[in-house]
């Protein structure tokens, strides 16, 4: 099972979060994005909105968001997205 999502799905749960999280209504237009970059090698996205922030650190699948104080309020496990999405088997 691929574990991948794009930038632009993630940009997607990053704004719905936003939006449920402080209640008002997150859109691109508002969005700062940022390529978080270390030692050379690009490592993920950072996300600011409306004084919140979100960090997506591609090693791990992970997005943590943090309110205006910089306390962590949420994290999303990209991991559990993609096994959530998977389709059901069931026995014939």
């Amino acid at each position: 099972m691929s574990t991948t999502y794009s930038p632009s799905e993630v940009r997607d749960f990053v704004l719905e979060a936003f939006s449920r999280l402080t209640r008002k209504s997150a859109n691109r237009d508002t969005l700062e994005e940022v390529l978080l970059v270390r030692d050379g090698v690009y490592s993920g996205r950072s996300y600011r909105w409306g004084g919140w922030m979100a960090n997506w650190m591609i090693s791990v699948g992970v997005i943590a968001f943090y309110n205006q104080r910089g306390d962590l309020v949420r994290t999303i496990d990209l991991h559990e997205a993609v096994a959530a999405e998977a389709p059901v088997r069931r026995a014939a």
